[in-house]
């Protein structure tokens, strides 16, 4: 007696996750994230994650991708279909402290894809849209000259990074901006001091904006002839994108700038001292690097990944704008 052998094949199932509103740090972890639609079973699952129109998916901190999607096996297909905006968080600003300086934060991750999955798989940018990685901080500049301390703080990168702060200058504490809310330019740096009296000031960067869309960086301080009274001298300012530089000058010929804001994906400009009056530092407009002030003494941080792809293969469709290197 023969039997024959019937070969059974496992039905495929279908997931689908939808982000709907303005969403921070957002995760999707397969198997535990409860699907808007169908269910997750593993291997052998269609797995969809669309952001709906004009959505931010953002993130707040550089170490933490705006949009991380982790936990996919062998078998598994995903499919990313982004009509909103997707846009990591920019490196904050370098920091003067009493006669110390600092380089440039580096800017965070847009999307991060983690886990396994074959078969065919594929990302869809719409038009209008963005996928960015955040800009890198710019470097910040300062010493201690004939006992007197000056620093300027440098401009936060692209995607909210904060302003590098200038602490302990002899005239006291100067602020950086803060980053920008989702959509919208950072805030100007503070200064302290007298602009008739460029030995005795001090500069905070500006903040760098969430806004990828005309996203123009902020200005670096402005500053005339030293040793004139009528100089007025300013904090760097905040921008859609990289937030600008701070400016000094200790002495009549000795300059110090730190660097302006990284455009989102892009790094961060450097900062120090030089024998020139330099007020090009301005924030990175769109996907720039930010403007160097001087050099020497610091460096900007890196822009940050526009998407990482945690060695799986991606069919990217790109009908609006990624900003940012794409890792494998």
């Amino acid at each position: 007696m023969t039997f024959a052998v019937r070969q059974h094949r496992l039905s495929r199932s279908s997931a689908s996750y939808v982000i709907s509103v303005n969403s921070t740090n957002q995760t999707v972890i397969l198997g535990t994230t409860t699907p808007t639609t169908g269910s997750y079973i593993p291997g052998r699952t269609d797995v969809s994650v669309s952001v709906g129109s004009n959505v931010y998916v953002y993130s707040t901190a550089p170490g933490t991708a705006a949009l991380a999607i982790s936990g996919g096996s062998a078998g598994d297909t995903l499919a990313i279909t982004k009509d909103g905006f997707i846009l990591g968080c920019g490196g904050a600003g370098g920091a003067y402290n009493t006669g110390s300086n600092a380089n440039g934060g580096s800017g965070g991750v847009g999307l991060s894809i983690t886990g396994t999955y074959t078969g065919t798989s594929t990302i869809l940018n719409t038009s209008t849209h963005y996928i960015c990685g955040g800009g890198g901080g710019g470097g910040s500049a300062g010493d201690t000259v004939a006992a007197f301390q000056y620093g300027a703080g440098g401009g936060g990168g692209a995607g909210g990074g904060a302003g590098g702060n200038s602490t302990g200058a002899t005239v006291g504490n100067a602020t950086g901006g803060s980053g920008g809310a989702v959509g919208a330019v950072g805030s100007n740096g503070t200064s302290v001091g007298s602009g008739t009296i460029q030995a005795q000031t001090a500069y905070g960067g500006g903040g760098g904006g969430r806004r990828p869309s005309n996203a123009t960086g902020g200005a670096s301080a402005s500053v005339v002839a030293p040793g004139n009274p009528a100089t007025l001298e300013v904090a760097g300012g905040g921008g859609a994108g990289g937030g600008g530089a701070g400016y000094l000058s200790a002495i009549i010929t000795t300059y110090y700038k730190s660097g302006g804001g990284g455009g989102f994906g892009a790094a961060g400009g450097t900062g120090g001292d030089g024998a020139a009056v330099d007020t090009t530092a301005d924030g990175g407009t769109d996907n720039n690097t930010g403007g160097s002030g001087q050099s020497g003494q610091t460096t900007g941080g890196t822009g940050g990944f526009s998407i990482t792809k945690g060695g799986n293969t991606f069919s990217v469709t790109n009908n609006g704008a990624i900003w940012g290197t794409q890792q494998a």
